[in-house]
């Protein structure tokens, strides 16, 4: 019995002081140009209808947001644009996560828009935005965007997984906003999970970032009886 009772309290010390570790879903590299365009071309081909439609890379972040924020925009267009200035300005690092950031863009039906997330994920985790917003709004946009497609593909542990290793690493950089929303996809997964209790958690932590949200997370408190 006294050896039972050892073995249980060094199983209790253990787990205490060994805290599960999150699994990675990314992980990140330095930034080397070449092999980002090596990887893209091998895990991202262009999808069937590409050669269809004549287009040409952007040139310069200033360009893809003209084109961006224009009544003239089409998606496949787009797409292709946003496609070709990966490979032909991958120097261009500012351009290039942008690029990636945009390029899903109406083409939820891109067959490899998975392998597009990871590998924009995996060069650009650590990238440092400029300007308005939170450092980690580009990465955090990945993030969002990527979890939403784990969550229609019903990966839903691998959906917590990835959120939970972007909270430890860079969620403090983000905007208010894109923290609710990817907090939002967070609760969907363990509420998808059963796990309504950890649902609840997330979203009442999420109506303290102070975003534009709040409304719709206290209807998804509602509909899991909180």
């Amino acid at each position: 019995m006294k050896t039972l009772k050892i073995l249980l309290f060094l199983l209790c010390f253990f787990s205490i002081a060994c805290p599960k570790k999150i699994p990675q879903v990314i992980v990140p590299v330095e930034y080397n140009p070449q092999q980002l365009v090596k990887e893209f071309k091998e895990k991202c081909p262009p999808p069937k209808w590409f050669d269809t439609i004549s287009a040409k890379p952007f040139s310069s972040v200033k360009e893809l947001h003209a084109y961006w924020v224009s009544k003239q925009r089409n998606p496949k267009l787009f797409f292709k644009r946003c496609y070709l200035s990966v490979l032909q300005f991958p120097e261009n690092k500012e351009l290039v996560v942008l690029a990636f950031q945009l390029m899903d863009y109406n083409n939820w039906d891109y067959p490899h828009l998975e392998n597009l997330y990871v590998i924009a994920l995996k060069y650009f985790y650590n990238y440092q935005k400029q300007g308005s917003g939170g450092s980690a709004d580009y990465t955090g946009s990945l993030i969002l965007d990527y979890s939403r497609l784990l969550l229609k593909k019903k990966k839903y542990q691998k959906c917590v997984h990835l959120i939970q290793q972007f909270k430890a690493k860079r969620f403090s950089q983000t905007n208010p906003h894109l923290k609710q929303l990817i907090d939002m996809n967070l609760a969907n997964a363990y509420t998808k999970m059963g796990k309504k209790t950890m649902a609840r958690q997330t979203l009442e932590q999420a109506l303290q970032y102070g975003g534009g949200w709040n409304q719709q997370i206290k209807q998804e408190l509602k509909l899991l009886g909180g």
